[in-house]
Parts: structure tokens; C-alpha cells; sequence
């Protein structure tokens, strides 16, 4: 198997959301990208067009236990594209099933890498809304 077909291994984390997920809407862009046409046997460059997208972020925090017996809490940035998380409000405990990706970019002319998990599935485990207005 190549590089490029490579699936990333899945992995379900159990965690609380640290802010209501934000939502950034990422608009409709022409690409122009080299693809080979069979008829002229040649490489030619051919323009798509990918449709506008929501991407929702939110922050989790998940808890471990470090090699003494410390409690540490990890805090990873999660990326929900298929729109599941539109009801998840702080301080919901979620389990989440996806992947993580590294994206680079660059700042400053220094390039930057940004580890995110992408939400493939999402359970809400408890509600923080619910547990608080049962508890009025």
C-alpha cells in the first residue's frame, strides 16, 4: 500500500467540550489541477469546483494519568465536517470515533504544524444542559 492510500487508524476518545463548537463557513473555490486526458495521451490542467462547506471546531478535554499517578488533562482540537456536534454544548461529555490529521501551514514565513481530530461519529455520553436542569 502506497502513502497516498494510507487510511489513518481510527481511534474513539471520551472527553468534555470546552466551549460551544464554533462554526466557520468555507466558501465555493475554483481548483485548477493537472489531469491526464486518454484521447491527447498528454497531461492538461483542468479547472473543478468545490462547493462551499461548514466546519465546526471545538476543543476536548481528556483526562489520563501520567507515569506518578498525576492526573493530566489533554486538551485536542476537533474538527466536525458532517455537521454532528450542532447540539453539543461546554461541558457535554462526548465519545468521539475518527482520526487525527497534521495540517502545515505557514506563519511568519515559519511553517507551523497543527494536529486536529476529525469527528466521524459522535455519542453524547451526558449533557451538561440536561444534568443541569434536572438538578433545579
Amino acid at each position: 500500500m502506497n502513502e497516498t492510500t494510507k487510511k489513518a487508524p481510527e481511534v474513539t476518545l471520551y472527553g468534555n467540550v470546552g466551549a460551544d463548537p464554533e462554526t466557520r463557513n468555507i466558501p465555493a473555490k475554483t481548483v485548477a489541477k493537472p489531469v491526464y486526458d486518454p484521447v491527447t495521451d498528454q497531461v492538461v490542467t483542468r479547472e473543478f469546483e468545490k462547493p462551499s462547506r461548514t466546519l465546526r471546531t471545538f476543543s476536548l478535554a481528556v483526562n489520563a494519568k501520567g507515569a506518578a499517578g498525576e492526573p493530566i488533562t489533554r486538551w485536542i482540537r476537533c474538527e466536525d465536517w458532517r455537521n454532528l456536534s450542532e447540539a453539543v454544548r461546554k461541558g457535554d461529555r462526548l465519545r468521539l470515533r475518527g482520526y487525527f490529521v497534521t495540517r502545515t501551514y505557514e506563519k511568519d514565513g515559519e511553517p507551523k504544524d497543527v494536529r486536529a481530530f476529525v469527528v466521524k461519529a459522535l455519542h453524547v455520553e451526558r449533557s451538561k444542559s440536561s444534568s443541569d436542569s434536572s438538578a433545579e
